[in-house]
Parts: C-alpha cells; sequence; structure tokens
C-alpha cells in the first residue's frame, strides 16, 4: 500500500492505495487513524444498498458508514471545519477555506456543474463532494455536501458552501452524484508506513508549534507599552 502525505498543511490527510496499486482511494487521517473509501469509489450506490455490501465477504467487506461522531472528527479536528451535527445548516461564505480545499482535493469530486445564473461575472464552475452517512436511525442516512465555486471567466475563487442534512433515503441534491461515506481504523502500517505517518505527524506538530510562536509573539507585541 503506497502513501503520500499531502500537501495542505492545515489536514493532516494521506492518499493510499485499495484494490489496485495507483488507484489512490483511501485517504488516510493520521490524526485519528481513520481510514475513509473516496466517494468516488461508491457514487450511484444507495444507503440501503451500501449496507448489503459491507459484510464479511461483500465487496466493501472491512468498511462501515461512516457516524455523525466521526464526520465531526474528520471536519472539525482535521480540515479545521467548525460544524456541529445532528441539525441543518447551509453556510456560504466569500473566504477561500483551506481545510474546505484540503479535503476537496484529497477526497476528490463526485460532481462538477457549470451555472449560469446571469450573474455579471459570467457562469461559474461548481465543484464539491456529496456523501450519505449513517445519522443511526435505521434505513434513514444523512446527506453532506462540501462544495467549491469558481468563475469560468479567470477560474478565480467565487465562494465555498457547506451543506448538511439529517435526511432520508432518497433525498438528493437537485440531481448531483453522491457517494456513501465509507470508513474503518487503519490497519497498523509497516516500516515504509510508519515513515510516512510519522513525517505526517511531524509536520502538523512543527505547524502548531509556529502557530504557537505566532501567537505569543503577538501577544507579546500588544503587552509592550507604546
Amino acid at each position: 500500500m503506497l502513501l503520500s502525505v499531502s500537501a495542505h498543511a492545515d489536514a493532516a490527510l494521506s492518499v493510499a492505495d485499495w484494490r489496485a496499486p495507483g488507484d489512490g482511494l483511501i485517504v488516510r487521517d493520521l490524526a485519528t487513524g481513520y481510514e475513509w473509501l473516496k466517494p468516488s469509489a461508491t457514487v450511484g450506490q444507495s444507503f440501503n444498498g451500501m449496507l448489503a455490501q459491507i459484510g464479511v465477504g461483500a465487496p466493501y467487506s472491512g468498511w462501515s458508514i461512516a457516524t455523525q461522531p466521526q464526520l465531526t472528527r474528520l471536519l472539525n479536528g482535521s480540515a479545521g471545519i467548525a460544524t456541529t451535527f445532528p441539525g441543518t445548516r447551509d453556510l456560504e461564505t466569500e473566504v477561500d477555506d483551506p481545510g474546505l480545499v484540503a479535503l476537496l482535493s484529497s477526497f476528490g469530486p463526485t460532481f462538477t456543474l457549470t451555472l449560469d445564473y446571469g450573474l455579471p461575472k459570467g457562469p461559474f464552475v461548481m465543484t464539491g463532494v456529496g456523501v450519505r452517512y449513517d445519522i443511526g436511525s435505521g434505513s434513514y442516512a444523512g446527506l453532506m455536501l462540501l462544495s467549491r465555486a469558481t468563475w469560468v471567466v479567470d477560474g478565480s475563487f467565487y465562494f465555498s458552501r457547506y451543506l448538511q442534512y439529517p435526511c432520508c433515503e432518497e433525498r438528493d441534491w437537485s440531481g448531483l452524484d453522491n457517494g456513501v461515506m465509507l470508513t474503518r481504523v487503519a490497519p497498523i502500517p509497516g516500516p515504509q508506513g510508519w515513515l510516512v505517518m510519522l513525517a505526517g505527524l511531524a509536520a502538523v506538530g512543527g505547524i502548531a508549534a509556529r502557530r504557537a510562536r505566532r501567537t505569543a509573539g503577538a501577544a507579546a507585541h500588544r503587552a509592550t507599552p507604546a
């Protein structure tokens, strides 16, 4: 299993192979020890249909459908996206969020849309990830959407959006392609895997240390008499 540390400083994520060398279908969260199957591998699968495919000997054996607490940990911890479950949220921001960019880059899009609402700057392209997850209510599933939009005219950033619905099996987002979010505890790595994980954790630790130094420096500067 090959690993590559993510280049995004705000997300302790790495990519690994699943069924074939180079497929890059697994995203490993170095901070929590969970592995996530990229939603592109389950696009078109229903929540109920996936329940029948995660048992022993089934195509997705060893995986389980992600729960609210697991998704919360991924969003809040590894990506730094402040959110809570359950509840419906529709957040749109004109600030390009680095955590959301890291998640979209690591997990890969399940949809890309070009939309034209007659805006002064013309049409825009919305790229995002849509997933179903387990809300702990039998056959009912939640739906989550992370997306980022850029202007067609120059490719510059337009807005980012986070949507989350504790919902039902059949609801979708106007026909957007969605996957089912699968997760599992990461297997114990071999020597090469440990080296990659240690490198990733060292990078995360260095980022935290630099932030702490900047915060302490700013506080000291404010405390210095004029």
